[in-house]
């Protein structure tokens, strides 16, 4: 703290967010890598032909990034 102000270091809070892993959030266990990049960073892409047939379409999967 400086006087009322909170002051972080910036290679301070890169050098905890690198080493973050295991930690229990709201969503769930998350993991940094050596980017900094936290999270699953799965990505599903789908069409979506019929408004009213949500199954069908959650079925119809283009493409997963990365793939299972």
């Amino acid at each position: 703290m400086q006087g009322d102000r909170l002051v972080i270091d910036r290679q301070e809070l890169r050098d905890e967010l690198y080493t973050t892993s295991g930690f229990q959030g709201m969503s769930g266990e998350t993991t940094c890598d050596r980017f900094g990049d936290c999270g699953v960073g799965k990505v599903a892409i789908f069409q979506h032909i019929d408004l009213a047939d949500h199954a069908a379409s959650r079925a119809n999967i283009v493409y997963t990034f990365p793939e299972d």
